[in-house]
């Protein structure tokens, strides 16, 4: 196989995360770099195979990128929602290893665990007040499959792309994934919602004609306002989903490998 080289770069206004990818492939590297601010939320996904080993947290994280310490308003820490039971399972690092961390004691019991993060799961990561501005890096294998399946439950999930590229919304497989949700009732929709650390969330919902519209809400969504957010690199995402239903997506770049 050729080798190939993508490159994106976004830049954006002061309020704006910055975020800068580069990409290699194939059987090499990737990575997608973000710019994170003390004391923001992002919800950051995994746009890549699993390195050599499990691409768990500390694959992808390393062991001192994010912020650590024994007090646990010291550190940076990454939440993971999980759909089941409907919570947060939270972890921090402490030289250099992740331990469970949904209060300063749990943290203390000093619980190792170290989850594997698959390509199109994402989760929060809650940066520390005390630390500066830095980027965070996300790492993996550039993905060289033909296909891509996230199963998707009815209600609320975590999710990124699951390839290793940006993408305009539109330009994804949500719509034609067999049970996905389309109605112009919001709450008959599938929607999308889009975290931005300044200024919150933007919600789109899926229409019958097969495209996303703004929908912050029904009224919104009347005004048939078509999305053109494009979900970048590292970036994650909640999704509703009104069915339980497999989110199937193919390579875009697959001719390029």
């Amino acid at each position: 196989m050729k080798k190939a080289w993508m490159v994106a770069l976004v830049l954006g206004v002061a309020s704006a995360v910055a975020l800068a990818t580069d990409v290699m492939s194939v059987n090499i590297v990737g990575f997608a770099k973000k710019t994170v601010k003390p004391g923001k939320f992002y919800i950051m996904g995994s746009n890549f195979d699993t390195l050599p080993g499990n691409n768990t947290l500390k694959d992808i994280f390393g062991t001192n990128t994010l912020a650590q310490s024994g007090n646990l308003g010291l550190c940076d820490v990454v939440m993971m929602w999980s759909p089941s039971s409907l919570t947060y399972i939270a972890f921090a690092q402490y030289e250099g290893d992740f331990y469970l961390a949904k209060n300063q004691t749990q943290f203390n019991l000093g619980i190792a665990s170290n989850p594997v993060v698959y390509a199109g799961e994402a989760f929060w990561l809650a940066v520390a007040a005390s630390t500066p501005m830095k980027d965070v890096t996300i790492m993996g294998e550039v993905r060289a499959n033909t296909n891509a399946s996230v199963p998707l439950v009815t209600g609320f999930q975590m999710v990124s792309y699951p390839f290793s590229t940006e993408i305009n919304i539109q330009s994804t497989a949500f719509a034609t994934s067999t049970g996905a949700g389309k109605s112009g009732n919001l709450g008959l929709a599938d929607k999308i919602m889009v975290w931005d650390p300044d200024a919150g969330y933007q919600s789109y919902a899926l229409y019958t004609d097969n495209a996303w519209y703004k929908a912050k809400n029904q009224a919104e969504f009347n005004l048939g306002i078509l999305a053109t957010n494009v979900l970048k690199m590292s970036e994650g995402f909640w999704y509703e989903a009104i069915n339980t239903h497999t989110w199937a997506e193919p390579n875009p770049y697959l001719s390029n490998l």
